[in-house]
């Protein structure tokens, strides 16, 4: 059987696992393959037959005989990070989401109620979409839940690992645009749209005190570098959403009032 060969390591692991499973993942034709057919279909390197023994281990694909199929988990997944955005879609992405960067910190379980503060707890259809979007990532097997804490699954945490080298993986046209954005400056990058959301939600709790010391900020939304965040505070107060003095912030009134009106969420 023709194989592509590869060095022994994780990351050329990561690489041809990544391929495999997102051939397997193709919305246009998804349907079970042979090994053939996934050898023959992709171009990085690697010991498919090994690859696929990985996959099934991490619960992301099942074989029959020579054949393999995605796993739920794994399609489920697929589709948070690659549908058209409605609210299912963004709660259920903001949800798991936030479960991913706790396990990638080496954090443990989430008590749920600090998701249901993150979606505007105060208010009940807010509560209800975050209850709403755990039982749906529940029931598709990437979070699990412990009494009233939620901590994503092997499944879920082995995706989104495998995501991470995908720029190998990819036509090298879409890696250089990849990495143009990356290089973009934090006001424009993509990442800066979901600080400037994490700053609002901070200051719109009720659980604590209106204002919020910039320290206390950054330390509650820790992916955001110093110099996003300040920027980020700087265009927030432009728009009229935050006021600021010296070292503290607090949620303008106007802020305040759209999210009575329920106008603002996750």
């Amino acid at each position: 059987m023709h194989e592509n060969r590869t060095p022994e390591g994780s990351a050329e692991h990561a690489h041809i696992d990544w391929a495999i499973l997102r051939l397997l993942l193709d919305i246009n034709g998804q349907r079970p393959l042979s090994e053939a057919e996934i050898t023959y279909g992709i171009t990085t390197p690697g010991n498919v037959p090994d690859s696929l023994k990985r996959l099934r281990s991490d619960g992301l694909i099942h074989r029959w005989n020579d054949m393999a199929t995605a796993s739920y988990p794994a399609v489920y997944f697929y589709e948070i990070t690659e549908s058209p955005p409605d609210e299912q879609y963004h709660d259920n992405k903001a949800v798991l989401e936030r479960l991913l960067v706790r396990s990638r910190n080496g954090e443990g379980p989430l008590p749920e109620r600090a998701i249901h503060q993150a979606f505007g707890a105060k208010k009940n259809r807010r509560k209800l979409r975050a209850t709403d979007a755990l039982d749906r990532i529940e029931l598709a097997g990437l979070i699990e839940r412990r009494g009233e804490q939620a901590i994503a699954t092997k499944v879920a945490k082995r995706y989104d690992e495998l995501m991470a080298p995908r720029h190998a993986c990819q036509e090298p046209s879409t890696a250089q645009n990849e990495r143009k954005e990356a290089s973009m400056p934090d006001d424009r990058h993509p990442n800066s749209e979901l600080v400037h959301r994490a700053v609002i939600l901070a200051l719109l709790r009720d659980d604590r005190d209106e204002r919020w010391h910039v320290a206390d900020l950054q330390a509650e939304i820790r992916d955001a570098e110093p110099t996003t965040l300040a920027r980020v505070l700087e265009d927030l107060e432009h728009h009229g959403l935050v006021v600021s003095l010296d070292d503290w912030v607090l949620a303008s009134r106007s802020a305040r009032h759209l999210d009575e009106l329920e106008l603002i969420g996750v």
